[in-house]
């Protein structure tokens, strides 16, 4: 089973929030991301922390908060940073079919006497 990127548009915005603003709790999540529901947001931040671009901890009262690990901050600065230029591709052959008259090839037999078979009467056929 293949999963979806965790590096959509969404994602890369709430790492770049929490890159900037270090830690935060779901409730500023929320707040600053009002387009999602809490329900997606934690789901999108259970996503990232099991791809290794999040972390998480309580703080001392008891509230979870999440951050950038250490290790992906290089990672997220080149995710976020300008996409690679595109590529000068060739785009693909398009044969329009309807234009022109069609005009089927000229039978030949492939050997000599091949359809010898016609001259001869059928019987029971017309």
């Amino acid at each position: 089973m293949t999963r979806k990127t965790a590096l959509g548009p969404e994602s890369v915005a709430v790492i770049a929030y929490l890159r900037t603003h270090g830690k935060a709790t779901a409730k500023d999540l929320c707040a600053q991301f009002p387009e999602e529901t809490k329900g997606q947001l934690l789901k999108r931040l259970r996503n990232l922390v099991a791809y290794s671009w999040l972390d998480f901890g309580w703080d001392k009262d008891g509230a979870q908060h999440w951050f950038v690990q250490p290790s992906a901050r290089t990672a997220v600065a080149a995710a976020v940073a300008e996409p690679p230029a595109a590529l000068n591709l060739v785009p693909p052959r398009r044969i329009n079919v309807m234009e022109g008259t069609y005009a089927p090839r000229v039978f030949a037999p492939t050997r000599p006497g091949a359809m010898d078979f016609a001259a001869v009467a059928s019987r029971g056929h017309c």
